[in-house]
């Protein structure tokens, strides 16, 4: 499908009349700090700090009022005067003092007046000094306070904003619930998995109690739109055409042909279908300046899936400008990816900075982490100078680094090989609990544009294939036999992975096939409970994963692997044999060794004999 056909399918869809759900006069929506990146809230130290939230309401013309429910806890180890100044809009709102150990619950209403544009900008100051010694260093306090992934601000919309199905989409929660026809047709079940690939999903039931927090999204068997809005105690959507779901519920964000300019043209290249960069800026990361007293900097996700197909990740370049502060001293800055340190370099206040590195070989996975940081030697904090915050900006011209790919040889290579295509090759036709272990399963894999067709039966597939069967694809070998008496141990032959074990297991393989990569993905007896796995247990290092219950129990290559070893009930590996037999081959070579100079010695007198015997 091409791009500008998808385009007008999504357009379409928006601009097609639908019902008016019955809500009452409002409905009310929470957008919790989980929804918008913050999993683990926000937390201040040092008697200083500022954050900026940004929590998206849609037009702001549909808003009838607003409120920041902000639970907090905090602590101070020496007696000190603290406060946190909440301002939204750039307007300061209200100001809280907090006491040496507390917890609480601090809700402030936020006037419709102050919401301009797409999203309500909230901003957290913290400041404070302590108790009679205010010439003591403020990074000795001890204090901190912290506001929880569960803080949230509660929108209140018309009832006329849900009228059209373009308007109430742009108000909806982020988090989906998917659901699906008893048996859904092979369109459904591509539109379900990549739609789930979108945004934090799940397939079931929706909760039509409290608040509205996630989205009902159903793909219904007979729809005369792409999109229409289902009459219900809280807005949903009916999807009529499985296909341009995806789309309709993307950021634009995820879209891979999305402008880069500044990188592009830095690198020469004209085309996004080819890209030899991508800009930090298009990525789902918060890059507002920070102000920095002695460290800080900030993290960018670079998913798999945002690398476009035939390219690799190769290199990252960061361009820092530290705001000028009046000294002559620099600061250091680092990047680092996935926690791996790269390069680090002197920054002069008021110079650009510039950092270009190369990724090792094996380090980017499946969801990568950029960390840019910074570290100075804080002035102040004494009798004569006050502390002075740095402003760290991070340019435009920040970008990741993309060379022509090799051969397919990890799962995290995967995601840009699937970006030219790929098909799912199902045994029959699903119910929705498996097609929420494949989705749980293929976290990472797929992006809201993946090409993905799905077939149920037949032959095998041109292209790119993810195989879901109990026996492997036709014309592959695979590394390990799950069907078989197969188990995994040490090289000293030390128990990992034992035959039952791996018999109950949903076995990942890595295959290949005339040059193209299969996944042959074996369910195991508890599949169905991969659905909502987390992205810690996701698919990346290796060509073998196993996975039970609980998530992923083990993971290795077949071919680097130097500590590993697979055996098979029937198969005799040579060294495998010696080494368990060395004790009997060493006893063995010893009486062989020892008959042998037993041989020579009856040689050498027979010879003196027969020689003694010719002399008389």
């Amino acid at each position: 499908m091409s791009a500008q056909r998808s385009l007008a399918i999504v357009i379409a869809a928006l601009a097609l009349p639908c019902s008016t759900p019955a809500l009452g006069q409002s409905v009310t929506r929470a957008i919790s700090l989980e929804e918008i990146g913050l999993r683990n809230g926000v937390e201040f130290s040092g008697m200083d700090g500022s954050r900026t939230l940004h929590f998206p309401i849609g037009d702001p013309s549909d808003v009838q009022s607003a409120a920041l429910t902000l639970p907090f806890e905090t602590q101070t180890a020496f007696p000190a005067n603290r406060q946190v100044t909440l301002r939204v809009g750039g307007r300061a709102l209200a100001t809280r003092r907090f006491a040496d150990s507390e917890s609480g619950v601090w809700r402030v209403p936020v006037p419709a007046s102050l919401m301009q544009g797409r999203y309500l900008a909230a901003t957290l100051e913290y400041s404070g000094s302590r108790i009679g010694a205010q010439c003591v260093d403020t990074r000795i306090g001890g204090d901190w306070i912290r506001f929880g992934s569960a803080a949230e601000a509660k929108i209140v919309y018309a009832r006329s904003a849900m009228k059209g199905a373009a308007r109430a989409l742009g108000h909806a929660p982020g988090s989906l619930v998917i659901e699906l026809p008893a048996l859904p047709s092979e369109a459904q079940v591509a539109g379900a998995l990549l739609l789930s690939a979108t945004r934090p999903s799940r397939f079931g039931p929706s909760d039509d109690t409290g608040d509205w927090r996630e989205t009902r999204v159903v793909f219904a068997n007979r729809s005369n739109s792409a999109l229409s809005v289902i009459n219900g105690p809280r807005p949903a959507f009916a999807i009529g055409d499985p296909l341009a779901a995806p789309r309709l519920f993307a950021r634009t964000t995820d879209y891979r042909g999305g402008a880069m300019p500044t990188a592009t043209a830095a690198l020469g290249e004209t085309s996004t279908d080819d890209r030899a960069a991508i800009s930090l800026g298009t990525l789902d990361a918060d890059l507002a300046p920070r102000l920095i007293s002695d460290r800080g900097g900030l993290t960018v996700p670079l998913p798999a899936t945002r690398v476009p197909s035939g390219r690799a990740l190769s290199g990252l370049v960061a361009d820092l400008v530290l705001a000028d502060d009046g000294e002559d001293a620099p600061a250091i800055v680092t990047i680092a990816l996935n926690g791996l340190l790269l390069a680090s370099r002197p920054a002069m206040p008021g110079e650009r900075s510039h950092l270009s590195v190369s990724i090792p070989e094996g380090l980017a996975t499946t969801d990568n982490r950029i960390d840019v940081s910074v570290l100075r030697q804080e002035r102040g904090s004494d009798c004569n100078t006050l502390p002075i915050r740095q402003e760290a900006r991070l340019l435009g011209s920040s970008h990741a680094v993309l060379a022509k790919a090799d051969a397919v040889a990890d799962f995290h290579d995967l995601p840009a090989t699937f970006a030219g295509g790929v098909t799912l090759v199902l045994p029959a036709q699903p119910d929705s609990e498996k097609v929420a272990a494949i989705a749980g399963l293929l976290g990472g894999m797929l992006s809201a544009t993946t090409p993905l067709s799905v077939q149920f039966g037949g032959a095998m597939p041109e292209g790119s294939v993810i195989w879901l069967s109990d026996s492997p694809p036709p014309g592959t070998r695979a590394p390990l036999d799950p069907s078989s008496r197969t188990r995994i141990t040490a090289v000293d032959g030390t128990p990992m992975v034992d035959a039952a074990t791996l018999a109950d297991a949903s076995v990942v393989q890595l295959l290949a096939q005339g040059g193209r990569p299969v996944l042959w993905i074996r369910p195991g007896r508890e599949f169905t409970k991969l659905a909502g796995m987390s992205s810690a247990a996701r698919l990346g290092y290796g060509d073998i994963a196993l996975y039970d219950g609980s998530g992923r129990l083990f993971a290795m290559h077949s071919e680097r692997e130097k500590l590993v070893d697979i055996q098979t009930e029937g198969d005799v590996d040579l060294a495998d044999w010696m080494r368990e037999n060395r004790i009997w081959l060493v006893l063995g070579a010893w009486l062989l060794v020892s008959a042998l100079f037993a041989w020579l010695l009856r040689q050498t007198y027979l010879s003196r004999d027969r020689g003694d015997d010719g002399d008389g």
